[in-house]
């Protein structure tokens, strides 16, 4: 019921009491120095985000905030917008007038997050394809918003999965 709003005030509600209560308490925790200049959260990378997007399930326009640099890998303090806002081809309405747009692959930040642990592509791509897990095809064949803008796996977006997310790396 992810377009019914007063389970989404529900929703914002939860999250934001976890958010604020587990973690950043995490956070706080983690920002004491663990050696002279260094805090463990210095060398951590913490991950905050939800399992669907906007409609139940669904990857796309997904937040994601996230703490630590991961010993560096990471810059910090930025705000980025991997979306393709305002290109008709990216945007579709998955019904009751919520707007979606479609943008880089879920997949290339996991893997993004691998590459920040000195993991290679090749311990994580699997059967051909790049980025982390295996893209669910039907998801396109089944969506034609989807289709119009990711194509298929052998579009740029499936392509680069791999590659270290633009403008994150330090």
């Amino acid at each position: 019921m992810w377009n019914v709003a007063e389970s989404q005030a529900l929703i914002v509600q939860s999250y934001q009491r976890f958010f604020e209560s587990v973690m950043l308490d995490i956070v706080q925790r983690l920002d004491v120095e663990e050696a002279p200049g260094s805090t463990f959260l210095d060398n951590s990378l913490i991950v905050w985000s939800q399992e669907s997007g906007m409609e139940t399930h669904g990857s796309v326009s997904l937040p994601i905030v996230t703490f630590g640099s991961a010993a560096g890998f990471f810059k910090t303090g930025q705000f980025i917008d991997y979306r393709r806002v305002g290109n008709p081809d990216s945007e579709f309405d998955p019904g009751a007038g919520g707007k979606q747009t479609c943008g880089l692959l879920y997949s290339q930040w996991l893997a993004t997050v691998l590459r920040s642990m000195g993991l290679p592509p090749s311990e994580f791509e699997r059967w051909g394809h790049q980025g982390y897990g295996v893209p669910m095809m039907s998801a396109l064949g089944n969506n034609p918003d989807y289709a119009r803008h990711y194509g298929n796996t052998s579009s740029r977006y499936f392509q680069m999965a791999s590659d270290v997310l633009p403008g994150l790396a330090a």
